[in-house]
């Protein structure tokens, strides 16, 4: 059976469309399974050195001064890497130990306190997120190694409603009294303030 030239064109525009909405389709159900990979945080790695990301995701804590997580790094390189220490953003956070050497195929655990009394700009505010950089210094560098970051939101025990108050001068000068009202609410059981 032999088709026309019509007939042939017809079928084989029909073959090109068919095809492109297949190609169309295949392609979108490919671009949703890498957008949900993408979605799912990568490992994160620092000269073979892999921490976790949910491991740097602190997610809500108290204002205290003494917030305490363990930050669990991988060494999933061929040799061992010496962490003589810790550079941080922030001096509110240290780490126990200061430093280790870890095995390839091992992984090392370091304890991290954070002091999360609030800095003045926070002082009297409900809540604030704190973000400090943890960057390893390795035996024999001279400096850090750019590595991870640690994100969180910190609840305050206590809010006011004026975080700043001021009060001039006219009080050190023998002036009149200066009153400001504020309300403090408190985000815990308290007997009194």
């Amino acid at each position: 059976m032999v088709l026309s030239r019509w007939k042939q064109r017809v079928v084989f525009l029909l073959l090109v469309s068919v095809t492109s909405i297949v190609a169309y389709h295949f392609g979108s159900l490919k671009s949703t399974a890498l957008t949900q990979e993408e979605q799912q945080a990568p490992i994160l790695a620092i000269n073979g050195l892999f921490v976790e990301p949910q491991i740097l995701d602190l997610g809500e804590m108290w204002q205290t001064p003494t917030h305490r997580f363990l930050l669990t790094i991988h060494n999933r390189g061929n040799v061992p890497r010496s962490i003589e220490r810790f550079q941080t953003t922030c001096g509110c956070l240290e780490f126990d130990p200061p430093g280790k050497t870890i095995a390839p195929g091992d992984k090392a655990e370091f304890v991290g306190t954070l002091d999360l009394t609030p800095h003045r700009q926070d002082m009297g505010v409900a809540r604030w997120s704190i973000s400090v950089r943890i960057d390893p210094v390795f035996e024999g560098d001279f400096a850090p190694t750019p590595g991870w970051e640690v994100k969180g939101d910190v609840r305050n025990r206590l809010s006011v409603s004026v975080p700043n108050l001021v009060f001039e001068n006219r009080c050190a000068r023998q002036g009149e009294r200066v009153w400001r009202k504020i309300r403090a609410k408190v985000h815990v059981p308290l007997k009194s303030v």
